[in-house]
C-alpha cells in the first residue's frame, strides 16, 4: 500500500500511506484521516499518465498518486465469471496543488480492450468551520470501446482559509461478458491547506 508523493523542492520520493476505495460523491465529514484501504502508487507504463505525473512533479507544490485495480462485479456481469478474475485494468487518481490551484486527474488504463466504459472524477472541498463537504468540480468520461479514459477537475481558491481537498474517482467497464468496477480517493497532505473557497 503505497502512495507516491512528490514535492517541487525535493527529489522524487515514496511515502507509505493507505487508501480506501469510495464511490464518487461527497464523503463523510468526520472521515478526516489518511485514506485507508488497499491501493498502490502507479507502477504502469502508460505515457499519458507518466507525463501527468512528471508535470505535477515539476510544477506542483504537493501531490499524490493513488491507483487501484478494477475488480469483477458478479452482480452486474453479463455471464458467470471466475471469482476475482483479473481485469488487467487500473484506476489512477492524481491530486495536486500549485499555488491557489487545486487540480486532479483520474485515469483508467487497461491492458486489453473494454467494450463499455464510464469514469467519474469529483473534486470535494471540506469546510472545517462548518464540518461540511461540497463538490467544486465534476467530470465524467464515457467510452464505447477502448483501453484508456481520462477525466480532469480543478478549482482556483479564492482565499487562504483552511480547507480540505479530496479527489474521488470511480469507473465501470465491461471486458468480454464481465463487468468490472473500481473506485478510489486521495487527499492532499496535510489535509487542511491554506486554499479556501
Amino acid at each position: 500500500m503505497r502512495i507516491f508523493k512528490y514535492a517541487k523542492v525535493s527529489a522524487l520520493f515514496v511515502a507509505i500511506a493507505v487508501v480506501m476505495g469510495l464511490g464518487v460523491g461527497a464523503a463523510n465529514a468526520t472521515d478526516l484521516g489518511s485514506p485507508p484501504g488497499d491501493s498502490t502508487g502507479y507502477t504502469g507504463d502508460n505515457p499519458v499518465i507518466l507525463a501527468a505525473i512528471a508535470e505535477a512533479a515539476a510544477t506542483a507544490d504537493d501531490f499524490t498518486v493513488v491507483s487501484k485495480q478494477y475488480v469483477a462485479d458478479s452482480s452486474k456481469s453479463i455471464a458467470a465469471a471466475p471469482a476475482a478474475f483479473p481485469s488487467g485494468c487500473g484506476l489512477v487518481v492524481l491530486l495536486h496543488r500549485s499555488g491557489m490551484l487545486i487540480s486532479g486527474d483520474v485515469f483508467t488504463d487497461c491492458d486489453s480492450v473494454f467494450t463499455e466504459g464510464v469514469q467519474n472524477a469529483a473534486l470535494g472541498h471540506y469546510n472545517p468551520d462548518w464540518l461540511t463537504w461540497d463538490e467544486k468540480d465534476y467530470d465524467s468520461t464515457t467510452a464505447a470501446i477502448g483501453t484508456f479514459m481520462a477525466s480532469y477537475v480543478s478549482y482556483n481558491c479564492s482565499n487562504t482559509n483552511l480547507s480540505g481537498w479530496r479527489l474521488t474517482g470511480g469507473g465501470n467497464i465491461v471486458i468480454g461478458a464481465t463487468y468490472y468496477t473500481a473506485s478510489a480517493y486521495d487527499q492532499l497532505e496535510p489535509f487542511l491547506q491554506n486554499c479556501g473557497t
